[in-house]
């Protein structure tokens, strides 16, 4: 299951203090963590499969560490195999790999397994109209709730979103006027979702249409907004790699792009030129793009608006030393990630090893609160795993040459120097992953070949 990371709580004036909780997961012997995730409200799941009696053991933490509820089967049940879970972990879905497997979709209720489609609860049969095996060749976006499943597909080039009650007993469908266009997930909670579409994609000037509907299929909320470069003169958006959907991939002739020996060919879509991504609690969106000008420092562009559309602040930064340039351009990343106390930017480089910079701004304002570039990083390759987590960074630079990292460990780090002392004095040869919660953060703690990783948690406190 691809993991998303949307995190958006209340903004407050705060300072990190000392860590405040520390528990121990044991995985269970002879298994390995084949999925992990986080919802927005910090509740993490982790999931296990191993060759003993319970080949399946998915386990839900919440913010504090406490266990929500264990499922256990004697099914093997993959994460490649999971469809998607719902904000709260309470219900999962998901589809059988492999050529011999049915492929009815099943759902997981806490400790519960059933049939989604096909067959009801009771045996009787499923009437729904929308069938499930059309997934697996949709444009891959479905997401759920507590109460319902909602996948987009597109048919006879029209694309409808169909939303299919978890029940088995409602279903909608919503058509868009969109043609060809993959729309960007923005927000999912239990009353509504928001979805994403580029109006317009412009070299200078692109716009988004943000539409907000309810599980009946009735849109609550439509909203325009517009971001430009400052000089179109002599600037414009790059391309670059900023979501899951800037580029498409298909294979070079005379060979297959999947089978380790060739390199896919990378063709950017109307994602890969600005993104935008939402605050819930704040009902606010931020859009974001690379910029290159014709000569200089390339940078980052971003702008925060209500939920009316007007813009509330606009900034740009630029990148010193850095060119956004178009060769190779799917190799160069550039992320924004908002959470309660400040937004936490990325940009770096795959090949070529050019720059890794980060950087915290402000909120209220988009002001550059601290930053830190990398001179000598190394990129971790996705298997190299450390029982089943992964974090992408490494660097030989001061403070980070003894452990693996993602870019949450370095946000927390820029924002707190109890943090960053933390980091700085944890083992060597240590995999560290950081994930926002209501109240604070939570940090991963592991080591290579390890079967019990340590979850702290460090909370923050208002000091106004």
């Amino acid at each position: 299951m691809k993991h998303i990371f949307i995190p958006v709580f209340c903004l407050l004036a705060l300072c990190l203090q000392a860590q405040q909780k520390t528990t121990e997961f044991t995985i269970g012997a002879g298994n390995s963590i084949s999925d992990y995730d986080v919802t927005e409200t910090g509740n993490l799941f982790i999931l296990e499969n191993g060759k003993g009696a319970d080949k399946t053991r998915l386990t839900v933490l919440d913010a504090d560490f406490r266990n929500l509820y264990s499922f256990r089967s004697k099914e093997r049940i993959g994460g490649d195999d999971l469809l998607t879970g719902s904000q709260t972990w309470e219900n999962f879905l998901f589809q059988y790999g492999g050529m011999m497997r049915d492929k009815n979709i099943y759902r997981i209720y806490r400790d519960t397994l059933c049939l989604f489609s096909g067959k009801n609860d009771d045996g009787t049969e499923n009437t729904s109209r929308f069938r499930i095996r059309s997934h697996r060749n949709a444009n891959k976006l479905w997401f759920s709730n507590d109460s319902y499943f909602v996948y987009l597909l597109e048919e006879n080039k029209k694309m409808s979103v169909y939303i299919e009650s978890l029940s088995g007993t409602e279903n909608y469908s919503v058509p868009l006027n969109y043609k060809g266009v993959q729309p960007a997930l923005l927000h999912v909670s239990e009353e509504d979702f928001v979805l994403a579409f580029p109006e317009f994609s412009g070299d200078t000037s692109r716009a988004y249409r943000c539409m907000t509907f309810d599980y009946r299929g009735q849109m609550r909320h439509d909203v325009k907004l517009v971001m430009e470069v400052e000089h179109p003169d002599r600037e414009k958006f790059a391309v670059l790699r900023l979501n899951p959907h800037s580029f498409s991939a298909y294979p070079p002739a005379g060979g297959n792009g999947h089978d380790g020996r060739f390199s896919d060919h990378r063709i950017p879509t109307e994602h890969a030129k600005g993104a935008v991504v939402y605050d819930a609690v704040e009902q606010a969106y931020y859009c974001y793009a690379g910029v290159r000008p014709e000569s200089g420092d390339s940078g980052f562009l971003i702008g925060k608006y209500d939920d009316s559309g007007k813009q509330l602040w606009q900034q740009y930064k630029p990148i010193e030393g850095i060119d956004f340039g178009y060769a190779n351009s799917a190799n160069r990343h550039l992320t924004i990630d908002i959470t309660p106390y400040f937004i936490g930017i990325s940009a770096f480089s795959t090949r070529g090893k050019s720059y890794c910079n980060f950087y915290i701004t402000d909120k209220r304002d988009g002001s550059i609160i601290n930053s830190r570039n990398f001179k000598n990083y190394r990129l971790q390759v996705n298997r190299n795993r450390y029982a089943g987590f992964y974090a992408r960074f490494g660097s030989s630079d001061a403070g980070y040459d003894h452990i693996v990292f993602d870019r949450f460990v370095v946000y927390a780090s820029l924002y707190s120097p109890d943090f960053s002392s933390f980091r700085s004095g944890v083992r060597k040869n240590t995999l560290l992953q950081c994930y926002p919660v209501p109240d604070g953060v939570n940090l991963i703690n592991i080591r290579p070949g390890a079967d019990t990783f340590t979850l702290h948690k460090f909370v923050f406190r208002d000091i106004q």
